[in-house]
């Protein structure tokens, strides 16, 4: 089936935004939100979060009723006083990621590293998910 696409009515909305921009660059500019990779192992999931540009001291890991969170800061660089900005792409401010955690995971057994703007989170299954080879005995 095709459908009558029409164009239209997005473009003022592009315009005044494009506008809007140009006026207060600033205003307009991405929050930052870190990308995530989740990776299931046969004893553990791993969460990877990319942090570009964000120190290992602005970055916080939480679990509380299940709830692994991930919370911190990306901070705007210091500037001189002189520059202008053309562009910014970039984004900063405080960023927050939570994942519910189901009831395979060892809490007490998750571990964190952080290293070049990575921050890897292992998750450990718990035993009883993973599961163990029993040794069979001859009587």
């Amino acid at each position: 089936m095709l459908v009558r696409w029409n164009h239209a009515p997005a473009l003022p909305g592009l315009l005044s935004a494009f506008d809007e921009w140009f006026d207060n660059p600033a205003r307009v500019a991405p929050a930052f939100a870190p990308r995530i990779e989740v990776r299931e192992l046969p004893k553990e999931f791993v969460v990877r979060a990319e942090l570009p540009g964000v120190r290992k001291e602005d970055v916080k890991l939480a679990v509380e009723n299940r709830v692994l969170t991930i919370s911190g800061e990306k901070k705007i660089d210091k500037r001189e006083d002189n520059e202008n900005v053309h562009l910014r792409e970039t984004g900063y401010g405080e960023f927050s990621r939570s994942f519910r955690l189901g009831d395979g995971i060892d809490e007490a057994s998750i571990k964190a590293e952080y290293k070049d703007g990575i921050l890897t989170v292992t998750l450990p299954k718990s035993e009883k998910v993973v599961g163990r080879e029993i040794e069979i005995s001859a009587n």
